[in-house]
This record gives C-alpha cells, structure tokens and sequence, in this order.
C-alpha cells in the first residue's frame, strides 16, 4: 500500500497555496492528490508527453536536440534555486548514504537523457522510446536485488504486460533488425538500453530517499546535472553548432520548461510514495499519451496492433498499481 512523506519530503511547489476560505476544498483534493503516488505519477507523464510533444515539434525546426535539453532544464534548475532558498531547504542529506543517494540520482538521471538522446539519432525514434521504457523490468530486478523486496506474482505480470504493450504500441523495427540491420543500430540498441537502465537506477535511488529529504532537493541535483552534461556537447558544437532559437521556438522551449518543471517534481514525490517497480510501470503511461498526441496532432492513421499495445499497457498499470508489495 502507499506510504505518506513526512517532513521535509512534503516540501513542494504545489504547497505555497496560502490556506483558508474559498481555498478549503481545492486544498484539500491537493492534499490527497500530492499523497497518492499513482495520481502524482499518472500525472507527471501527462506533463512528460507534452513536453515530448514539444520536443517533436521544435525537432522539425532543426534546433538541436541538446539545446532542447539545455534551456529548459537552466530554467529549471534557476527556478529550483529560488524554491531551495525561499524554502530554506539544505541541498545536502544529513547522512553520508542520503547525500550519496541524491548526487547518484541527479547523475543517473542527467545520463539518463543524454543517452536516450544518443540512441534517438542512431535509432528510429519508436526503437529507442520502445527499449527505453522497457525499465520497468529493469527496476524490478534493481528494487529486487538491492533493497531485497519481494513483489507479488500481479506486480510481475503487470511488468510483463507493460513491456509487451510498449513493443505493440511502438512496433520497433530494430527487433526485426537484430542480426544484420542498419548501421548505427547496435549501439544504438545499447545506448538505449543503457539509458534505460540508468532511468531505472534513479527510481530505486529516488525511493531509497524516500522521506528522508525534500522532492525539491532532489530535482535542484537533478537539473543541475542535466545542464552540466547538455553544456558540454553544445560547447563542443556536436552534433550541430548551437543556434539562438526563434521568437516561436522560444515560446514552445517555455511549454517544455513548464512540463518538465511540474512533471519532474510530481515524479520524484511519487518515487517516494511507491515502489520503482509500480511506479517505473505508471510512469510507461507516457508512451500511451504520447500515441494519443500523434493521432490527435500529428493526424496518423489508427494501427490495430498499437490500439491492443495501448490496452496492454493499461493494463499492466492497472495490475501492477493494484499489486500488493509485501515490504
């Protein structure tokens, strides 16, 4: 069952609301929605696929991949800055393993993405969004063998069911590719996975912080790290020199930077309140919004099997958050 933080994990920017009067209601559904793991998740990759969204869009203007990265997360991480401050929240643990924990999460996240953007120049992007969200698996067997939790037989067949959706919805070609493809899928495949094991490592890691330290600490690392790794290809010039974005790419670097803003503090509170295992497989949902986005903006045509991989995925959130974890 959920967990509710204490203390300084319950610090968040969802919380600066003054209380009292016409506010009493709308505080209260806040209350319960920021302790319900699922429904912070859920939303987070609503806010995630938005900002994919985006992404896809200014990918079309030819804006490097790395500035998209870059600029939001500086916007982020200053905005973070001010919230840490204000709030006079330490940006260190008061234990050893606690610091550990928060600077391996914000470097595992930061490679997290820079892989994952690696593996989307030398892949179709479905492969890599397929093999990238395969982590649910992956922490599953991390939350196993490092924290000795056991999971249920559901918590297990939601994984699986997950997984299976996410190779319907995406339909990789890289699988039929497996001996012999195209040049660049390999490593490709392996940046992938890669990225998504490192994805799976902040989960545990963010879950192993559980309570002990504030979701704003916790995202201040993790944007810092973002825009030390992003700064260092854009100096370089690789894969294309920087550019100064447009008036409209500037516009749509700010949506980004809202989503990813709200998205990464309501993922890293529902870390804290669920397992890697369920909330790695809640967390898949972005894939089927993501879908959703292309048929409702982008105009694709419906594809039968990536409906029934939709339902699958559903399904295996619904089996894996109504799992019982015996911890």
């Amino acid at each position: 069952g959920q967990q509710h933080g204490r203390g300084a994990s319950g610090m968040s920017i969802l919380q600066d609301v003054p209380p009292g009067g016409a506010w009493a209601s709308v505080l209260d559904i806040r209350r319960k929605f920021w302790r319900n793991g699922v429904a912070c998740i859920a939303a987070a990759a609503f806010l995630f696929s938005v900002g994919t969204l985006c992404v896809k869009i200014l990918a079309s203007e030819n804006l490097p991949v790395f500035i998209v990265a870059f600029v939001p997360s500086l916007l982020c991480w200053t905005v973070t800055s001010w919230l840490v401050q204000r709030n006079n929240i330490p940006l260190w643990g008061e234990t050893r393993s606690t610091r550990t924990l928060i600077l391996l999460r914000g470097i595992l996240g930061a490679a997290s993405l820079s892989l994952y953007y690696f593996s989307v120049q030398l892949l179709p992007m479905k492969d890599a969004v397929t093999l990238f969200f395969c982590s649910p698996v992956i922490a599953a067997i991390l939350e196993w063998a490092i924290t000795g939790i056991n999971l249920s037989y559901s918590a297990l067949a939601g994984c699986l069911f997950t997984v299976v959706g996410v190779f319907l919805v995406t339909q990789p070609d890289c699988v039929e590719h497996m001996t012999g493809g195209m040049p660049g899928h390999v490593p490709g495949m392996v940046m992938a996975v890669a990225a998504a094991t490192c994805n799976a490592s902040a989960f545990v890691a963010v879950r192993m912080l559980r309570g002990s330290i504030s979701t704003l600490t916790i995202t201040w690392w993790y944007h810092a790290c973002v825009v030390l790794v992003t700064s260092i290809p854009l100096m370089a010039g690789y894969p294309t020199p920087a550019v100064v974005p447009t008036k409209q790419e500037v516009v749509i670097l700010l949506v980004v930077f809202g989503c990813q803003m709200l998205g990464q503090n309501l993922l890293n509170r529902g870390f804290q309140l669920l397992t890697a295992t369920r909330g790695s497989a809640i967390n898949v949902l972005q894939v089927v919004y993501a879908y959703l986005w292309e048929l409702t903006f982008l105009k694709e045509e419906i594809n039968l099997v990536s409906v029934f991989g939709g339902l699958s995925v559903m399904a295996g959130v619904v089996t894996v958050s109504i799992g019982r974890h015996h911890e």
